[in-house]
């Protein structure tokens, strides 16, 4: 009775003492967040195996039914899991190694006892406190709670939904683009102007099976509704090339499915799902980065007497049948009507005019200008340094304080980003700022007394990572991936 009453104090007391832990992530959960470009993503994958941390929940896993949760144990549930008779802050703080060898010998048994579910959310709030906001408006951005939880969702469920996807052509557009094949909900699916009108509206749609197809998402395996939808265009120039137009669904989360799945067929896709012609795009076979792309489609040769309201593809020639993103191929119409109607292109409200530029001096070109709203000026567009991870796309006038470059070579390959100085670290190493969550410490000797600061993709390139901890190149065996 004595032992039976002595092992539970044992566990009271650790119960009592316990409130923080070291983060421990799942193997399959490194693997999702890893795919995920995101700072919570990248912070959560720092601070994994980080003995030097403490977080209130540890032990996170993926949760095998609800796409929004994680499963966790609580420190002192974590502490039984390892079988350690560690009760203090500073008996973990004395036996990192061990901590750290028992759950490298356990694997996948620490995920399985004593798991309480948690939303995505919370848990981020609970590590992080107050250093993401909940949401940030203005699209796809990489700093705020909201994205990172749609993000890993659109990650979670990818292979599945992938399943609910079709592509659609002729009078189907139509039959798709009527609210009565929507399934409940709002989101922009739900708010689109073009979800009651006419079915002949879409004709340079359906008309042109061979250049214009929609991409549908249904509700279910049922596949009698649709939660999402794009129009997307097989482009004449840039010949061969696909664009993936606006994505409308009635749960946000599912944009990024949609990105996704453009994504993983090399398709040309808009930087934000917002209206407008002049919204960046990018193209995954160049990199990742938003840039200007001149797209042209030519129509099939027939008269179209009604429009739909086109998001991106507004500007038409009449004389030779084509739609462009660009007013540089002397069109005739706008396709912004939500009446089945068009606007006619007026050619002084779109041709160049001057703006001031106090930063040069002097009027430029407001087609070869670009609004600065880090300096608020005009400058010209190869002056403008845009700002990455600060969610809305934002530009700086060249030296603007506060603003930094991060300079990293990568495969034989530069680049070059500009960021905040407060979100940066120096890099005595690599000479240049490094974006907080890119840093990673890296080992220079065996003995863990010296290192230094590198750029977490360079990984495999100029360190490795040897039972958690990072190695410089030198001090790896690459064949047995041990230490020297």
């Amino acid at each position: 009775m004595i032992v039976k009453y002595d092992k539970y104090m044992d566990v009271i007391k650790i119960t009592e003492a316990l409130r923080t832990f070291p983060l421990f992530l799942s193997d399959r959960l490194k693997k999702v967040l890893a795919n995920i470009d995101h700072d919570i993503a990248s912070e959560l994958l720092a601070l994994h195996s980080d003995l030097d941390s403490r977080v209130p929940k540890t032990f996170i896993d993926i949760h095998e039914e609800k796409s929004n949760f994680f499963t966790f144990s609580q420190p002192n549930k974590a502490i039984i899991t390892l079988g350690l008779n560690l009760t203090t802050d500073d008996e973990i703080e004395a036996n990192k190694d061990e901590i750290l060898a028992k759950y490298n010998s356990m694997g996948d048994e620490v995920y399985k006892k004593f798991r309480s579910e948690v939303r995505i959310g919370s848990l981020i709030r609970d590590i992080f406190r107050d250093k993401f906001p909940e949401s940030i408006p203005g699209g796809q951005n990489k700093k705020d709670i909201e994205s990172f939880v749609n993000l890993y969702k659109a990650e979670y469920s990818e292979d599945e939904k992938f399943k609910l996807f079709d592509i659609v052509k002729g009078e189907q557009i139509s039959y798709y683009y009527n609210r009565a094949k929507y399934c409940e909900g709002g989101g922009s699916l739900g708010g689109s102007c073009m979800q009651s009108v006419p079915a002949y509206y879409f004709d340079i749609y359906t008309k042109n099976p061979e250049k214009v197809s929609m991409l549908i998402m249904y509700s279910d395996d049922t596949k009698n509704k649709i939660k999402g939808r794009a129009i997307v265009w097989k482009l004449d120039s840039p010949r061969g090339r696909t664009f993936m137009d606006r994505v409308y669904t009635n749960d946000y989360s599912d944009e990024q499915i949609f990105i996704n799945y453009a994504i993983k067929n090399n398709w040309i896709y808009k930087e934000s799902q917002s209206m407008g012609s002049d919204v960046e795009l990018i193209d995954v076979t160049i990199n990742d980065e938003p840039r200007e792309i001149d797209m042209v489609i030519d129509l099939a040769s027939r008269r179209y007497d009604s429009f739909p309201y086109c998001d991106t593809m507004t500007f038409m020639n009449t004389y030779n049948n084509t739609l462009s993103n660009s007013d540089e191929h002397d069109p005739s119409r706008i396709l912004i009507d939500t009446d089945g109607g068009y606007e006619n292109y007026d050619e002084s409200e779109y041709q160049s005019d001057d703006v001031y530029s106090d930063y040069n001096g002097e009027n430029i070109d407001r087609d070869d200008a670009k609004w600065c709203e880090l300096g608020q000026d005009w400058v010209r567009s190869n002056q403008a340094v845009r700002i990455f991870n600060t969610g809305p796309v934002t530009y700086a006038i060249p030296d603007y304080p506060g603003v930094v470059k991060q300079t990293v070579t990568v495969n034989g390959e530069i680049k070059i980003k500009h960021f905040m100085e407060k979100d940066c670290v120096w890099s005595d190493f690599l000479n240049t700022f490094l974006y907080k969550s890119s840093a990673i410490n890296v080992w220079k000797d065996k003995e863990k007394t010296n290192w230094i600061l590198e750029y977490k993709k360079r990984k495999d390139e100029t360190f490795y990572e040897i039972d958690g901890e990072n190695y410089a190149k030198e001090l790896v065996d690459t064949e047995t991936m041990t230490l020297k």
